[in-house]
């Protein structure tokens, strides 16, 4: 609380407490029925002569794929047969386990129903109608048949034939893989592969050759593994990402790859320094499972400056060989292992301090690394947490390589979740073995322990207001929170209302938190579902903890509250305006305890304030 000390006659005081009315305790959804399978029949009726009907149908709050139903889980889903007995209607019947049902109806030409027919049955039988007043509509659902309706007998949508073979993997390694190109997607002209495939990824892939029949496209030699995919279709400009159809095998809500064999590795090895092989390599098996077995190696080429005995491999000082090739075996099983050879090789020893919890584990976070100026390297693993002459405990992974200049990034295990900024070392000096320290928040890559200054926990609280209270799937999507390169948070409801809180990276500058508003579901190709609204952002100054603002389903952010600022002058209105807040309080949704309790004191005369939902104002004169 701050005094004013100097008189000002003629002016209004308004002395304001911003407070926002965080809900506490989550709705608890009532109990469905005992059953565990439950028959689904639905009847759709579209606004106006569609050629063809489609349904698209997910399961659960996350919106995961239906495994028995798997080809209907990407968009369009499939084709929905016309009710026998009833003129203008579609129908299907499915038989799946509880749980609770997403469904939406196309005619794959651009017209859908807008909103998502979701709901739990309570029931073991569950009946439903679904009609449009116009295209472009929501959908009306109702429990109650139509007037003259006659019961009919419907099937489950009906199952694409697939054409072709995909993947078809090769004799010399080489993979093809086929999308038919003479039914749904005869129209296309822009397809990819996307994933994990060696010359792919989630960003860009691999374009797809339409030849006759089908897209096409066949990789380079692929070394045995375990590979995730997906197709994406360009449709007039809206992206729509497909699983194989050909493919029956899915991983992670994608298609999944299977290159059986002997596992691969390049390693390094120091002139002069012996380097222990791995006993065991994986082994990959057509059914897409995998072991650890133990391997015995042999040099492909003899060298009399290369030494192997047992599992230990040693290059001569100065032999001016570049790269050593091994055959490793297990059983009838073969693989080639490179061991690069190097003059010399540093020990990096990296030690990873975070205020938060959660990422202080080995099994929550590793390394991410690369050669400045070149690609990126195996990650490195926090192998143990130790405590260090600071008295706090640290996470420590050590890696051995032959760079001098290497990047670094601390973040969530394996992936993007979160991440600290990006840290780099140039080790021109050419020391042996290197500490560096790396503080979550801090810019600076250290050589020695350094002083830590703690984090501020800070967050960006978004009230989200749906006008039909369809918040299943819905988050926000950030760019620039500070923790990775995407954060994606879901609603939450607390005391009746729905909020998205955005955890923001503590920072001495000022900054814009960028994000847009999406529904999702779990796989990663439904991810964009739907979007409410373009891009947004909410402004957070350095000195705030906690900001709040209120976003409104097709019209944005539509309020901001008031800052925890102490003060405001305000000359044109000749008002000064007097902000508190506690931002403890304000999170635990436990503001009105300071009801009566907060006082402005301005040359001895004490003011009382009172809370209000948002704020309370007292004007003086």
């Amino acid at each position: 609380m701050k005094k004013f000390l100097r008189r000002m006659s003629g002016i209004v005081l308004a002395i304001v407490m911003a407070f926002t009315m965080l809900p506490s305790l989550p709705t608890v959804a009532a109990a469905a029925g005992s059953f565990d399978k439950q028959t689904i029949t639905m009847h759709f009726k579209p606004a106006s002569q569609w050629d063809k009907v489609y349904t698209y149908i997910k399961q659960g709050k996350n919106w995961d794929t239906i495994p028995e139903y798997s080809y209907i889980g990407d968009w369009p889903g499939a084709e929905i047969e016309k009710d026998s007995q009833n003129d203008g209607w579609y129908s299907f019947t499915i038989i799946m386990s509880k749980n609770e049902l997403h469904c939406k109806f196309t005619n794959n030409k651009g017209i859908e129903t807008k909103n998502d027919v979701g709901f739990t049955p309570d029931k073991e039988i569950t009946e439903k109608w679904v009609t449009m007043s116009s295209n472009d509509q929501d959908a009306v659902v109702s429990d109650t048949k139509p007037s003259g309706w006659v019961d009919s007998v419907s099937n489950p949508p009906v199952k694409p034939v697939v054409k072709g073979e995909s993947p078809k993997l090769n004799a010399d390694k080489t993979v093809t893989f086929n999308l038919d190109a003479t039914g749904d997607y005869k129209d296309e002209t822009d397809v990819r592969l996307m994933g994990t495939v060696p010359g792919t990824n989630w960003d860009d892939g691999l374009q797809m050759e339409k030849k006759g029949d089908f897209f096409t496209v066949t990789t380079g030699k692929l070394e045995p593994g375990i590979y995730q995919y997906k197709f994406l279709i360009d449709k007039n400009g809206k992206n729509s990402w497909i699983t194989d159809p050909a493919n029956s095998e899915i991983k992670d809500g994608n298609s999944k790859l299977v290159v059986p064999g002997l596992e691969s590795k390049t390693l390094t090895v120091t002139e002069g320094a012996a380097l222990e092989l791995p006993d065991k390599l994986n082994l990959y098996k057509a059914d897409g499972t995998e072991e650890q077995v133990s391997v015995t190696y042999k040099l492909k080429d003899k060298n009399d400056k290369v030494t192997l005995k047992d599992n230990s491999l040693e290059v001569a000082k100065k032999s001016g060989i570049k790269e050593v090739k091994l055959v490793a075996t297990a059983g009838s099983e073969t693989s080639e292992i490179t061991a690069k050879v190097v003059a010399e090789q540093y020990t990096y020893n990296i030690y990873f301090y975070d205020s938060n919890a959660a990422h202080m584990d080995v099994n929550a976070a590793d390394v991410h690394m690369w050669e400045i100026g070149g690609p990126d390297i195996e990650p490195a693993s926090f192998t143990e947490k130790v405590k260090l002459d600071d008295g706090n405990e640290w996470l420590k992974a050590s890696i051995t390589t032959d760079l001098k200049n290497i990047g670094m990034i601390p973040r969530s295990k394996g992936g993007w979740s979160w991440q600290t900024d990006n840290h780099t070392f140039n080790n021109a000096d050419a020391k042996k073995s290197v500490d560096l320290y790396i503080v979550y928040g801090d810019k600076n890559t250290y050589t020695e322990l350094p002083a830590i200054k703690e984090q501020r926990e800070r967050k960006v609280i978004v009230e989200y207001e749906r006008q039909n209270n369809d918040y299943d799937g819905w988050n926000i999507y950030s760019w620039n929170s500070g923790f990775g390169k995407e954060t994606e948070i879901y609603t939450q409801e607390i005391n009746g209302k729905h909020y998205i809180i955005v955890p923001v990276k503590d920072s001495e500058a000022d900054m814009n938190l960028g994000f847009c508003v999406r529904r999702s579901g779990k796989a990663e190709a439904d991810k964009w579902l739907e979007k409410d609204g373009g891009d947004h952002s909410i402004f957070v100054p350095a000195n705030q903890t906690i900001v709040k603002a209120k976003l409104v389903q097709g019209k944005g952010v539509t309020e901001v509250l008031p800052y925890n600022k102490g003060y405001e002058m305000k000359g044109n209105e000749d008002k000064i305006s007097f902000y508190y807040r506690d931002d403890s309080l304000m999170t635990a949704d436990n503001e009105k305890s300071l009801d009566g309790k907060v006082k402005v004191v301005i040359n001895g005369t004490a003011m009382i304030c009172h809370t209000m939902q948002r704020q309370s104002v007292m004007n003086m004169m």
